[in-house]
């Protein structure tokens, strides 16, 4: 994913598949006072060159420019597969776990249409278009068990039990209880709601 300033200068041409996450206005041109054609809606776009953080894209009318008001995804690679998901998994506006996620999707089979270059897989929703990591899930072999943990330093609560999915908050050391755990992952109840934590383990009841 690139912000709105990755690119500066001059015009440079490209030749790539792009995903916008959210609607954007068409333009005829990257600078000044342009005129406006329309919009085009979340979805992958091919990219034909950039300038400073215009866009320029092939549209129905032609090539036109945007200039992106919502996150990218640079490089999106055409792919059909299906994709098994084991267990409950977040889905997302943009290939970034720690964003909010859109909604949580049981367990089944999705048909992936396009992938990211780093593991993410995009997926036709009743939400629109949204991304998928397999890595960022429930984990099936969750045990639900109730207990006690000591955290002898200052531990991070996560929303899903992998370190790259969205930081909640934190917690000082002491003594949590746990409701379920995973992979060296405990779920707790916080004041932010249910988050994980991957505890320093000194003792557990």
């Amino acid at each position: 994913m690139l912000s709105q300033d990755t690119f500066f200068g001059e015009e440079q041409k490209r030749d790539t598949r792009v995903f916008l996450s959210g609607e954007e206005v068409l333009l005829d041109a990257p600078s000044g006072n342009p005129k406006t054609y329309g919009t085009v809606s979340a979805q992958t776009v091919h990219v034909m060159a950039v300038w400073g953080n215009y866009l320029e894209i092939d549209t129905w009318l032609g090539p036109k420019w945007i200039l992106p008001k919502h996150p990218v995804v640079f490089d999106v690679v055409r792919d059909q597969y299906d994709l098994r998901l084991p267990s409950a998994t977040p889905m997302y506006d943009i290939t970034d776990a720690e964003t909010k996620p859109a909604a949580e999707l049981s367990p089944q089979t999705v048909k992936a249409y396009e992938r990211s270059q780093d593991g993410w897989y995009l997926i036709q929703t009743w939400l629109g278009p949204k991304w998928v990591n397999p890595a960022i899930n429930i984990p099936q072999n969750t045990v639900k068990e109730t207990g006690t943990v000591k955290l002898s330093k200052q531990r991070t609560l996560y929303q899903y039990p992998n370190s790259e999915s969205r930081a909640m908050g934190a917690l000082a050391p002491q003594t949590i209880t746990y409701f379920e755990k995973a992979d060296g992952w405990v779920r707790i109840k916080s004041w932010l709601g249910d988050a994980w934590v991957l505890p320093s383990v000194e003792s557990s009841d």
